[in-house]
């Protein structure tokens, strides 16, 4: 009798056993389906975003009186060196050059804020691309200098010097922008 008990036992535990494997199995399986299906929809969710940043970025709005060239404008080409530069020719590029960024960083600091998103987006992209002229000038006068310091043309404190006053200006460029972006009430 009770070796029947004992047997009737370990036939219910497996009994049991099979069922929880059976269901945890299925409830893996749906476990599995159904996180198939969130990462599809978050993959559709993140390409819509991408494609409404596309839209809000190059201007293809429908509306009406919503100009057509809001977009980015091109920026011409790369200003290419036109000869080597002395250190006291490197001192005055470099001058110039931060007199060029300062005026940009108080023009977008006396920026006027406008009515409108559609005018306030105009108004960025146009003082962006005077942001990107001047940060290729400063890119391609670091390059001239480093090249030059890389022949030895240019003195190693000179070409630490004006590479640490270049990235001042970078600097200053990247905090007025910042600032234009958020005064506008633009996410860039």
């Amino acid at each position: 009798m009770r070796k029947k008990k004992i047997i009737l036992i370990i036939v219910a535990v497996l009994v049991v056993a099979m069922f929880a494997t059976g269901c945890m199995g299925n409830t893996n399986a749906m476990l599995m389906s159904r996180l198939s299906s969130l990462e599809s929809e978050v993959d559709s969710l993140w390409q819509e975003i991408y494609d409404l940043q596309d839209e809000v970025y190059y201007g293809s709005w429908e509306e009406p009186g919503f100009p057509e060239d809001s977009a980015e404008p091109s920026i011409g080409p790369l200003p290419t060196p036109s000869q080597t530069l002395s250190g006291d020719d490197y001192a005055d590029a470099v001058a110039a050059l931060g007199t060029e960024v300062q005026a940009a960083a108080d023009k977008a600091a006396g920026v006027t804020v406008p009515a409108t998103y559609e005018e306030s987006l105009s108004l960025y992209f146009e003082m962006k691309s005077e942001f990107k002229a001047l940060e290729y000038e400063i890119d391609a006068l670091d390059s001239r200098m480093e090249l030059d310091y890389l022949s030895g043309m240019l003195a190693g404190e000179d070409y630490r010097a004006y590479e640490y006053q270049l990235e001042q200006m970078d600097d200053q460029l990247d905090a007025a922008k910042d600032q234009l972006e958020i005064r506008l009430g633009i996410d860039d």
